[in-house]
């Protein structure tokens, strides 16, 4: 498979900044003079911006014929559009943003030129093809697959590293990768698609609902679904979005219309593409304005519920919990029982694919050591907890996260299993310990 989809692209980066009730857009984008090999022209467009923050990106030519507008949400990483301009008139190009459109309308623009008269075309470099033998990753005594979340193309995961990422997880048997994608970008998924062969590891891709749009959402999950059928049989779709109960709907409806574009991918091939939905943790004590399962020992499956009930009609479901080292017993029994009774509803095994210590949250944040009563005691007493009393509803474990991000605020920074690629902490060993044992 090809590294890159485009032959040609060029880069514009769109940057938000924070001034007073709105929050500035800027452009930089080619010089005026760029040449454009018309037939394989995409634009770029990559930034940073206010979490939940709706932008539609599109171009114009000199006779006013526009591209059709690309919708993003931009997440808390930022986000990453393309722009296909090759239909466009040679000559000026105007780029437009507009941010909030339906509430705050701002826009910003810029221009580049296109002139075909020269095409440049750089060379085609075909990258080795490689072919591993199929070999079964090998799991823990209690049958549990072990691996990490990760977020490729983030300032510390940047993908000039992603094969060193993969090899520390090959060496450690941690054999499953759950990462948040964009599902347009085909780029980063190509190249984890070639290092999750090469390493034997399951990729466990988590696709963000790009727009509130549901024809543009289906087909994005259909091309997305579509182009890997052979590399990628799970697509999670969303992520927490049990959040509240309040706008669980409209949230669920995205979800939907996701969904329907990778069931039409799968039906068309005949590729047996599954989804899996998430759900957190929630505690029934709660009986607030603002709580999620008041009195429901179940937790969250009622969010479970009205998806199935709306058309989401998921194969496999997630779990997020992060335990204190105190939760051993009464707060660990409620939680992972919540795991066990979804298990059961829907006769599908359990996805623990967000999980670390939340000592995190009380100041421990370099990993600890053995006899800590914190971090380090808390994983490996959570990770016992699994394997002896859930391996049968319980098929993976991903702890969050591999690396951490110090541009993250607050105590999300320090969540990495790592410092950085090069320096582990302790805790990580005890989950390569829980993956060998």
């Amino acid at each position: 498979m090809a590294i890159k989809k485009y032959a040609y692209a060029i880069a514009a980066m769109l940057l938000t900044q924070a001034s007073g009730a709105f929050a500035a857009i800027v452009i930089e984008a080619p010089a005026s003079n760029a040449v454009i090999d018309k037939s394989r022209l995409s634009v770029e467009v990559n930034g940073s911006c206010p979490k939940g923050m709706i932008m539609k990106v599109n171009a114009t030519d000199s006779a006013n014929k526009a591209t059709v507008p690309v919708w993003t949400q931009c997440q808390s990483w930022g986000y990453s559009v393309q722009v296909d301009i090759s239909g466009l008139k040679d000559g000026k190009i105007k780029l437009l943003v507009i941010q909030d459109a339906k509430r705050r309308p701002q826009s910003t623009t810029k221009t580049i030129v296109k002139n075909t008269a020269v095409v440049v075309t750089p060379p085609v470099v075909t990258p080795p093809v490689v072919t591993p033998p199929v070999v079964t990753p090998p799991v823990s005594s209690s049958g549990i697959i072990f691996g990490v979340n990760g977020h490729d193309g983030r300032t510390y995961y940047p993908m000039s590293e992603a094969e060193a990422r993969f090899k520390i997880l090959d060496a450690r048997n941690l054999r499953s990768y759950r990462f948040d994608i964009d599902p347009r970008n085909f780029d980063v998924l190509d190249q984890l698609v070639v290092l999750a062969k090469k390493y034997n590891i399951i990729l466990r891709p988590m696709a963000y609902p790009i727009s509130t749009d549901a024809a543009l959402l289906q087909d994005v999950a259909y091309k997305m679904a579509k182009r890997y059928a052979n590399d990628i049989k799970v697509w999670e779709l969303g992520n927490e979005q049990d959040y509240d109960i309040a706008g669980a709907q409209a949230r669920i409806n995205n979800l939907v219309a996701m969904y329907k574009g990778v069931k039409k991918a799968s039906d068309e091939l005949g590729a047996n593409i599954k989804t899996t939905i998430n759900i957190m943790a929630c505690n029934d004590d709660d009986r607030s304005a603002t709580a999620r399962c008041p009195g429901d020992k179940n937790g969250a499956i009622w969010f479970l519920d009205k998806a199935k009930a709306s058309g989401f009609n998921f194969d496999h479901i997630s779990f997020h919990y992060y335990a204190y080292y105190s939760d051993k017993g009464y707060w660990m029994d409620k939680f992972l029982y919540q795991a066990r009774a979804a298990s059961v509803k829907y006769n599908t095994k359990i996805f623990f694919n967000e999980t670390n210590c939340a000592d995190v949250y009380q100041g421990n944040t370099d990993g600890g050591f053995p006899g800590d009563k914190a971090c380090y005691d808390s994983v490996v007493q959570l990770l016992n907890e699994v394997k002896t009393k859930y391996a049968d509803v319980i098929s993976e474990v991903n702890m969050y996260e591999l690396l951490n991000e110090p541009d993250n605020g607050g105590v999300e920074k320090h969540f990495g299993l790592m410092y950085n690629i090069n320096s582990p902490k302790p805790n990580l060993e005890a989950v390569t310990n829980a993956a060998k044992k």
